[in-house]
């Protein structure tokens, strides 16, 4: 928890921390220079400037509702008798006494302003500046809660409060009662009113002021010298030119060039939903703080000491010279300001200058001279912003604020711990001293920061202050960042790779094939053996031998790929020689550097590359025969193998030489590793100039299988069909070449190309992954990573998951390698802080041949051990596997900030219709190019946006048809094109509205040129900028105010103007145009939005039209939020926007509808067909006609039950949305309930005008309405069937399916949208369809009506009446049993038997009636159950009914009812017209809870008065019924439910999904524990009434828990549930089922049994209902069958065996136990009494308990207790879907 509350002993002022000589010091100056008092302003001459900092605040307050409330707080906890009379006139007296505390603001203008008067003045004011007007003193509002179980939650929604600053208040104060004599109370403040200097001031006063109202005193509190105002004046003038200039140069030269904090350890990926902020608490040792500040020399205040520490931390994680952090300074420079209340406080940065490698007290030396610079130089922040790049994304201060308890009289007063969730900065770090003691309070952002991080962060912070004050003198960099466990780590575990190997050369391990007749390389339809290789191998190295070949002499080859390139590269080997391979495409100039660096006096080659060679001695493999016997050349492990060369910084390359002991090393992993997955071997498919192909090559030929070689001028284009169909054991290529595969080969023969596929050479995007893990399965792709400086490789990371990386992991160490993370000082990183990979071990090799030079500065000593350095830069994740982030060459910095392209690239490659990318930079400018999948793609510039960092988004898009690769594989970067840029530049400014617009934005941009379509944006415009853009344009053009929303949407000067100098009356209707200005378009969109939805909802498809085409959204007033406007009758709306259509649009009409504004389109259709206009075609997403009966017994179920809308709910409404995709993040309560009022309006409406165009029939529309659904919307489901049902105002229908979207496609799969709408209509009969998107089909005549609702209600009435009647059965012959045994066994018993075979036989039977005729599964269930019941009243009657039949009866009669109820349900939709599905599905529900309700009671109540016999006689009087009515009642050929996924598939899918999130796992673990004595709880109530009371006595029970269910659901359906804290509220639910469970234990009572029976019911239900909010809140929807499966499986399987036992120790052990000569009769029996029923009574005492501990060691359980917080909410349906589209989902 944190607050604003601090020890007495903080210091008043982090800049202020000075020594107690320093301060004397400064006293004597301050004495000795008296200064005027600050002057009073006048309070009626105008008005007046706000100070720089309530601008800032007021700035802030414009972008209201993207950040948390900035509010000064102050808590306080009140114990004893407090008088809330006196309270309440202290707190209007704190008003009366503060200006700053009545002062409101006027519209904003430019530059905020104030001016004195009382609230009648605020309306007299004119012009456009903003005013600050202080209101006469009014009453301080205050809130009283009477809710101590509710404090937290009350709290929490205090301390944000959203002032309005036009309109004040800009204070509150809320007083919550926690007991009789104990209070919290909280007075919040805008910051704009208030610091946190200022709450300690209030604090005080207020405690005076009680104490004077307390005894009637006068008033005694000083009469203030001046108030805020007089302030603001006096800092605005202090602040003169001269002085300004100074300062700002002070400042320039200060800052000049100091980058801002780059945090190396930022999230991959957004955080989960919960708290914006968190925090890491921890004490600094004792003893440190002073060993610091005696270490940092004399003047070294604790904020300088603790300052230099954390600059010096961040230096160490940046890799920086210099950081620049933002801390506060309180502003109060004067004595008369010490008692006034404001807004004082000022960000200040200090620049750390970590250069030279500088000790401890020299960094304090100087963080002492830049505060020194800094309070010599104050500038506000908004100044200081304006003059310098100031970018402070860490900040640092000690807790200045003053104690807020104050003194209270009669009262103990304690701080209110209360949490303020709003950070500013990405990090801070706050430290509180009380004491001796300090505390180091790490504050950080979720979404940018992980926990984890910023734990380590803390440690090393702790571990640097402890090395500086146990050694001062050591510099930064020999100051070790590691801890003593993490290098331990390092060194061990990490690192723990030594593995045996063959101490033997590869020749000689070739050698052992070389007579084998088996294939050895398979080649353009030749086959060499083994025998074949190696005699043409002895051939080379006998003449090799004759040439004069010595062993270390180099010999180079240069061949096409064929047998002959093996065979050579062998006999050099042979020979004792190392091979220089050289690649054909090589230019000869680089093959000439290479033979000169390599000393190659040899060439072997062909014919035609003789030509190429000016110098040694040119062999043509060709001409080479002779004897084929072996050489006699012992091998040697550590000599030469080959030389390859890489390219080098001097244009010259680099020879590098690998010996046969590190390339032996890495061929046996492969050998044991990849060659081991099969027998076919591997291809050779790449330039053997490149050490990538080395693993392909050789190790195959060390196992005896084959190598397969590709033609050296193969066609890429057929790299999938040469790779196919050989079922290689291994194959290892690029991601480039992956790339290719995966769009060449279908899902099975890419499946089917290898046992394991090797990726290496570059890094491999997370999302290109993730589809070949779906392609391969878990293990069968690895990314393997290593320099050819250390032999092929030096890591591998196993794909066994989906990547929560951008680019995946390079992994751990190969067998006998090792890796290093060091900073430029080799000195070791931890896990998280990026530095540079050094490589140790076996193949580290010798360096560059002849570059002893190179070869020193890449291959030097760490820890005594030879490693090369990389020049990549990593870090260590927290497993210990290791993430490659770029080359550090690779990182560029664009307009001051690092960036990594492979960063940018792996953003561009997670868009679905971008095939392959990469970034650059070109002439100072981040550029990407991409190659498309298929068609050219639209808004990638967004999608980066959403992604990435706005200095990271390029701001060139370049198409090409395929990305250059190198020889390598590699993207060629010299083959890039220069970027092509699409804008018109440097267009400037025509007309007069163009250069007025243009003027404001050099000024406000501060640009010398701007051209008509230059983006706002993107010369570096950002909100604030923009709301003094459109303030200044507002002075400049007042008669034409431009709003925020029209300039994010028009970001060029010729969009704005034109918006400008478009016609005035279009504003004023309820067409809005989303598009740019087009003079004749070939086709405009008018789109409707859906329920409480605002035109904007249309701006993303707006967007992606192609250009041309016009769209105008509807504005219906009531749906714009911060707009109070009454909602437009529906009539009427239709009627205004049919005449502005008739008035407006011009050329082909298209309209759009999506969700409940289906209906208004239709409507809006019909009305403008009526007035003769043509439209092309209406396309309605989302949504049928939707209707409900409004005649007979339907209509009125209707009216008074399925659509009584006091029972609904807007807090369950609003999970619904959400669960649906809704974007409802950032809204406050009352938007959302804004929102959820304007839907429910909206499809009232809807509803009423479907009803009525359904009973009364319409005209047809001309237009064909065409449906666009989300195959995953279930909302649209049946949509193979429903589009039919736009025949009730068409003739022609259509559909189209977007794959995998939800039911807000529109908002994320615009691109998809927007070339349906535009394409489909045009060509109705035509082919449409895309990679995600298809036309399904059209239908011009309407079927026939086959399904009635009639029809529906009379096989309902049958089905219902039936199923009642067995479950009459089912819950009747337990109690029969029991009544006739007298044991609880033989009720547990029946009892499971009657609930566990149709559970468990659920999934088989819903898969049979999946694939059954409906009415054939409902015959064979009904008939079933007949027969059973009548089996079963026969031998009853003849009194034959044995105990064991009546077990098989029973088990056989749960079979039958599963069968029945799961084809009745899917029957349903097959019977019901579709428009009235969700009438039909509330007759189903309705028969569901009438059985819940009537069962017991008729149960118990026939079985008193007839006894069982009776129950069975009117059951099969009901199947009589029922099978009659199913059997002559004929079916509609129309679609019933099928699951999406079978039971079992839901279940372990299921159950993949709850266990990769722990909040989800352990509610289902705790569930499952509940459930082990929770269904015993309900089960056993029928025994336990039995054993006081009689059959009528069981009913009556049994009636009051059902109306106690019921109750729970009117509860839950009014209530809809917490909005906060859900997991506690549905814990504390089944706390209270605990409660009353006990309860019923405790007195053999039946009115205690029948309320503790209710209580169970009503909580338990109330628990449910809470817990389906919690599934819709955390659950993506289409994942929600899913999670409910498996937790009912789970729920479930524990319920017969918690019965079975608690049943059988309850008669077996507890009756005995309690009897009247029990061995618990005198202890337990004296308080719940003695008997036969008194063992069940315990039983009730041990549930209840058991309940009760679970739920309180869940709470305790860390993922529980911060469910809410910790526990992401669900990512909208539709990002789920286009994850499942791209294959990266969870």
């Amino acid at each position: 928890m944190t607050s604003t509350s601090t020890p007495e002993s903080a210091p008043r002022s982090s800049l202020g921390g000075l020594s107690p000589a320093r301060q004397a010091a400064l006293a004597r100056l301050l004495t000795a220079r008296p200064k005027s008092p600050i002057p009073v302003v006048p309070r009626d001459q105008g008005p007046l400037a706000c100070s720089f900092e309530q601008r800032q605040m007021w700035l802030g307050a414009q972008l209201d509702g993207v950040a948390p409330a900035p509010n000064a707080t102050l808590g306080l906890r009140l114990d004893g008798p407090l008088d809330v009379p006196a309270l309440t006139a202290a707190l209007d007296a704190l008003i009366a006494r503060h200006e700053s505390l009545r002062t409101v603001y006027a519209t904003p203008g430019d530059q905020a302003a104030q001016v004195a008067g009382s609230s009648a003045d605020v309306q007299a004011v004119s012009g456009d500046e903003p005013l600050q007007t202080v209101l006469d003193p009014f009453p301080m509002p205050l809130e009283f809660h009477g809710a101590p179980d509710q404090a937290e939650e009350i709290t929490a929604e205090a301390v944000t409060r959203r002032f309005d600053l036009r309109t004040g208040p800009v204070v509150a104060a809320t007083l919550i009662r926690l007991a009789e004599e104990s209070h919290a109370l909280l007075v919040v403040c805008h910051h704009i009113a208030a610091d946190g200097w200022s709450m300690g001031i209030l604090a005080d006063e207020l405690a005076t002021l009680y104490r004077e109202a307390l005894a009637g005193e006068p008033g005694t509190l000083p009469e203030l010298p001046v108030q805020y105002a007089d302030y603001a004046a006096w800092s605005r003038a202090e602040l003169t030119g001269e002085t300004l200039e100074r300062r700002t140069a002070y400042w320039r030269a200060a800052l000049d060039g100091a980058p801002a904090v780059d945090l190396p350890v930022r999230r991959e990926r957004p955080a989960p939903g919960g708290r914006r902020t968190n925090t890491n608490w921890s004490l600094l040792a004792p003893g440190t703080l002073a060993a610091l500040q005696a270490a940092g020399g004399p003047g070294t205040t604790p904020f300088t000491a603790l300052l230099a520490v954390f600059s010096m931390l961040l230096a160490r994680y940046t890799g920086a010279d210099g950081v620049t952090l933002a801390t506060t300074n309180g502003g109060r420079r004067r004595r008369e300001l010490e008692g006034v209340v404001g807004c004082f406080v000022n960000a200040v940065p200090i620049h750390g200058d970590l250069s030279g490698d500088p000790t401890f007290p020299e960094v304090a030396a100087r963080i002492r001279t830049a505060v020194g610079g800094a309070l010599s130089n104050p500038l506000p922040l908004s100044v200081l912003a304006d003059a310098v790049d100031l970018k402070l994304p860490v900040s640092f201060s000690l807790r200045g604020f003053r104690d807020q308890r104050g003194d209270w009289p009669g009262l103990t007063a304690s701080i209110w711990d209360h949490e303020v969730d709003h950070q500013g900065y990405e990090l801070s770090l706050l430290v509180h001293l009380d004491g001796d003691v300090t505390g180091l309070d790490f504050t950080y952002r979720r979404d940018l920061l992980d926990d984890e991080v910023v734990d380590r962060m803390a440690g090393h912070y702790h571990h640097l202050a402890a090395q500086i004050a146990a050694n001062p003198s050591a510099t930064l960099a020999e100051l070790d960042l590691v801890t003593p466990e993490e290098r331990d780590t390092i060194f061990g575990t990490w690192n723990d790779s030594a593995r045996p190997y063959p101490e033997r050369a590869l020749p000689l391990l070739l050698a052992e094939h070389r007579d084998s007749t088996a294939t050895a390389v398979r080649f353009g339809g030749r086959d060499t053996s083994y025998a074949e290789l190696h005699a043409r191998a002895n051939q080379i190295a006998r003449r090799l031998l004759a040439e004069g070949v010595t062993p270390e002499s180099t010999v180079g080859v240069l061949l096409d790929r064929s047998p002959d390139l093996i065979a050579s590269l062998l006999g050099v080997w042979l020979a004792g020689a190392a091979y220089v391979p050289m690649d054909p495409a090589f230019p000869p100039q680089r093959i000439a550097d290479m033979l000169e660096t390599a000393g190659t006096a040899l060439v072997l080659t062909e014919r035609k590359y003789v030509s190429r060679f000016d110098g040694p001695t040119v062999v043509d493999v060709a001409s080479i025969d002779g004897d084929t016997t072996p050489v006699d050349v012992a091998p040697d492990l550590d000599r030469l193998a080959y030389l390859i060369f890489t390219s080098g910084s001097t244009g010259k390359p680099k020879g590098v030489q690998v010996t046969h002991r590190g390339l032996v090393n890495h061929v046996w992993w492969a050998v044991e590793e990849l060659a081991s997955r099969g027998e076919g071997g591997a291809p050779l498919l790449g330039s053997v100039a490149f050490d990538l192909v080395v693993p392909n090559l050789w190790a195959p030929l060390v196992v005896g299988q084959a190598v397969t070689v590709l033609d050296q001028d193969f066609d890429m284009g057929e790299l999938g069909e040469l790779l196919s169909g050989h079922d290689f054991s291994f194959i290892k290529l690029t991601p480039g070449h992956l790339e290719v595969l995966g769009h060449q080969l279908d899902d099975a023969r890419a499946a089917a190309l290898a046992g394991v596929i090797v990726v290496a050479g570059e890094a491999l995007p997370g999302s290109l992954a993730d589809r070949w893990l779906e392609i391969l399965g878990p293990g069968r792709l690895i990314n393997e990573y290593g320099p050819t400086e250390a032999t092929v490789g030096t890591c591998v990371y196993p794909v066994t998951h989906r990547q929560h990386h951008e680019v995946v992991p390079i992994g751990a160490p190969l067998p006998n390698m090792r890796m290093f993370v060091l900073d430029p000082h080799r000195r070791l990183l931890p896990a998280g802080v990026p530095g540079e990979l050094y490589v140790g071990g076996v193949g580290v090799t010798r360096g560059y041949m002849n570059r002893p030079d190179l070869t020193a500065e890449r291959f030097v000593e760490f820890e005594g051990e030879r490693v090369y350095r990389t020049g990549d830069r990593v870090l260590w994740l927290p497993d210990g596997n290791v993430a490659f982030l770029g080359r550090f060459d690779d990182q560029v910095k664009i307009r001051g900030y690092r960036i990594e392209l492979d960063e940018v690239r792996a953003a561009l490659l997670d868009h679905p219709g971008v095939r392959d990318a990469v970034a650059a930079v070109h002439e100072e400018r981040l550029v990407a190019y991409y190659v498309p999948v298929a068609e050219p793609v639209r808004g990638l510039d967004e999608h980066c946006a959403l992604r990435l960092p706005e200095y990271m988004v390029p701001v060139v898009f370049t198409e090409l048809d395929r990305m250059p690769l190198n020889a390598n594989g590699k993207v060629d970067r010299k083959a890039l094109p220069v970027p092509q840029v699409t804008a018109t530049a440097g267009r400037e400014p025509g007309t007069a509205t163009e250069l007025l617009i243009a003027g404001v934005w050099k000024e406000v941009l501060n640009v010398e040129t701007i051209g008509v379509d230059d983006d706002f944006m993107a010369l570096g415009g950002h909100s604030l900028l923009l709301i003094r853009m459109i303030a200044k344009l507002r002075q400049t053009m007042p008669d034409k105010p431009i709003s925020v929303v029209d300039a994010l949407a028009n970001r060029t000067v010729a969009a704005l103007a034109a918006l400008v100098d478009g016609p005035a009356e279009e504003e004023k209707g309820l067409l809005v145009r989303l598009t740019k200005p087009i003079a004749a378009p070939t086709m405009t969109l008018v789109c409707v939005p859906y329920g409480g939805g605002s035109a904007v909802v249309y701006q993303a498809l707006a967007d992606a039209l192609p250009k041309g085409i016009a769209l105008q959204a509807v504005a219906l007033p009531g749906h714009e939020l911060g707009v109070d406007e009454e909602i437009l009758p529906f009539d009427e709306a239709a009627e205004r926007i049919c005449e502005e259509i008739l008035a407006k649009v011009k050329g082909p009409l298209v309209l759009y509808g999506h969700c409940v504004g289906s209906a208004l389109t239709t409507e809006i259709a019909r009305r403008v067909e009526t007035a003769g206009r043509e439209i092309d075609a209406v396309y309605i997403a989302g949504s049928f006609p939707f209707a409900v009966p409004t005649k007979g017994l339907s209509g009125l179920l209707n009216k008074h039950y399925f659509n009584n809308r006091r029972l609904r709910n807007n807090n369950s409404e609003a999970n619904w949305l959400r669960a649906i995709g809704a974007d409802l993040d950032g809204l406050g309560g009352e938007e959302v309930e804004r929102i959820v009022t304007t839907m429910r309006s909206d499809a009232k409406a809807g509803e009423a005008y479907f009803t009525k165009l359904i009973d009364e029939g319409a005209t047809p529309l001309t237009a064909p309405v065409i449906s666009i659904v989300g195959s995953r919307d279930p909302i649209t489901d049946f949509y193979e069937e429903r589009y039919r049902d736009w025949h009730v105002t068409a003739r022609t229908t259509a559909l189209v399916v977007i794959d995998e979207a939800g039911h807000y496609f529109l908002r994320y799969r615009a691109e998809e949208l927007a070339r349906i709408v535009t394409t489909v209509h045009t060509d109705l009969d035509g082919p449409h369809a895309a990679e995600t998107w298809r036309k399904e089909a059209v239908s011009r005549e309407a079927p026939p009506v086959e399904a009635t609702l009639g029809r529906f209600l009379r096989v309902a009435a049958g089905q219902t009446v039936s199923m009642v009647g067995t479950a009459m059965t089912e819950f009747a012959v337990p109690i029969w049993a029991y009544l006739k045994t007298g044991s609880l066994l033989q009720f547990s018993l029946f009892a499971i038997i009657a609930l566990v075979p149709g559970l468990v036989l659920s999934p088989l039977v819903g898969a049979l009636v999946d694939r059954s005729d409906r009415r054939r599964a409902m015959l064979i269930g009904d008939g079933a159950c007949l027969g059973l019941q009548a089996l079963m009243l026969g031998l009853l009657l003849t009194d034959t009914l044995p105990m064991p039949a009546l077990y098989g009866i029973l088990v056989l009669l749960s079979v039958a009812l599963t069968v029945q109820r799961l084809a009745w349900a899917s029957a349903v939709p097959q019977l019901a017209p579709k428009h009235y599905l969700g009438h039909a599905g509330g007759v189903l529900q309705l028969g569901n809870a009438i059985g819940r309700l009537m069962v017991p009671l008729f149960a118990v109540g026939v079985l008193a008065a007839i006894g069982l016999n009776g129950i069975l006689i009117a059951n099969v009087v009901c199947y009589l019924f029922a099978v009659g009515v199913t059997l002559f009642t004929p079916f509609p050929k129309a679609m019933a439910w099928t699951r999406r996924e079978t039971v079992g598939a839901e279940i372990r899918n299921g159950f993949r999904y709850l266990w990769r999130r722990p909040g989800l796992r352990a509610m289902a673990i705790t569930m499952f524990a509940v459930n082990f004595f929770l269904f015993t709880a309900f089960t056993m109530i029928s025994p336990l009434v039995l054993s006081m009371g009689d059959l009528g006595d069981t009913g009556t029970v049994a009636l009051v828990a059902a109306a106690g269910a019921v109750a729970g659901g009117f509860v839950i359906s009014i209530w809809g549930g917490p909005r906060r804290r859900r997991m506690f509220g549905m814990l504390s639910a089944v706390a209270v089922v605990a409660l009353f469970a006990f309860s019923m234990g405790l007195r053999p009572w039946l009115p205690l049994v029948a309320v503790g029976a209710a209580g169970m019911a009503l909580f338990m239900t109330i628990s449910d209902g809470i817990w389906i909010t919690i599934i819709h809140s955390k659950v993506p929807q289409r994942y929600h069958a899913r999670v409910i499966a498996i937790n009912q499986m789970l729920a479930m399987s524990t319920q017969p065996i918690g019965l079975a036992v608690q049943a059988w120790l309850a008669g077996l052990v507890f009756v005995p136990l309690l009897r009247e000569d029990g061995a618990l009769a005198s202890t337990v029996g004296a308080v719940i009494g003695v008997g036969e029923g008194r063992g069940i009574g315990l039983l009730y005492l041990i549930c209840g308990l058991a309940m009760a501990v679970t739920i309180v060691i869940a709470l305790r359980h860390r993922a529980l207790r911060n469910f809410d917080r910790d526990t992401p909410d669900a990512e909208p349906d539709d990002l789920v879907g286009l994850a499942e589209l791209k294959g990266t989902s969870a």
